[in-house]
């Protein structure tokens, strides 16, 4: 290698040096989004990352969650609207409790619904209440 062309990679190594130092020193917010990926909650909904909810509306959202449902919902026989109406579960959720429902012919007991991606423990918590597994069932 010549002497200009080590001259020229010692330059490019000390600036590359130099701006990662700059990089380290600057006060930067830790989270990292990338705009060009769909992002989901942990119920499995996409997320828009790109807007801010105002508090007044999140206030209003929890006020609402914090009601108490006045239904009981068969999981087995529930279509997409009736799923809807649930604690925490939207649209695409309860097409996956369907979708799973078919293939394997149906909940044997409401606690099977935790089966269902996007649907944890947490979640469960907060529907259990609302849901049974056949018509036969009270609670």
């Amino acid at each position: 290698m010549t002497r200009q062309g080590r001259h020229g990679l010692l330059v490019i190594l000390v600036i590359s040096i130099a701006v990662c130092l700059i990089q380290l020193c600057q006060d930067v917010d830790a989270t990292v989004y990338t705009l060009t990926r769909t992002y989901y909650d942990a119920e499995g909904n996409e997320v828009d990352i790109t807007q801010e909810v105002p508090v007044e509306e999140q206030e209003q959202e929890q006020q609402e969650e914090d009601e108490p449902l006045e239904l009981l919902v068969n999981i087995n026989t529930a279509d997409i609207d009736a799923l809807d109406q649930l604690p925490g579960i939207g649209p695409a959720l309860a097409q996956r409790i369907i979708d799973y429902r078919e293939a394997y012919g149906g909940f044997i007991a409401p606690e099977e619904l935790m089966e269902v991606k996007g649907v944890g423990e947490k979640l469960y918590a907060k529907l259990a209440p609302y849901i049974i597994v056949n018509a036969l069932e009270n609670r």
